[in-house]
């Protein structure tokens, strides 16, 4: 059943890939990156559902840029609730002070 639902999924991304980057039966992106599970990536890009037209078009990144990408998003989200936390701080305060 499980692998099953795999396929289903699979089946499902590649005939909306179709739907959404073949246009008048031509490619309309420059290159398309897979991105999730590694199985779902690999089982996507080697499957015959996937048009062929598209998986020519399938970008490969290196592994250190994936990572590199993903510390870096890992490091926005972190200033960015680190910024807020300490705003919300501040406006704590101000509101305090405000109060007395």
């Amino acid at each position: 059943m499980r692998l099953e639902k795999r396929h289903n999924y699979v089946r499902k991304v590649a005939e909306t890939a179709t739907q959404m980057f073949i246009t008048n039966d031509k490619v309309n992106v420059a290159g398309i990156v897979l991105a999730g599970s590694a199985d779902f990536k690999n089982d996507l890009a080697q499957s015959d559902i996937f048009d062929q037209r598209l998986v020519a078009k399938v970008l490969t990144l290196p592994l250190t840029l994936t990572l590199t990408l993903a510390l870096a998003l890992t490091l926005t989200l972190t200033l960015t609730l680190s910024l807020t936390l300490t705003l919300n701080r501040t406006l704590a305060r101000n509101l305090t002070l405000t109060r007395c």
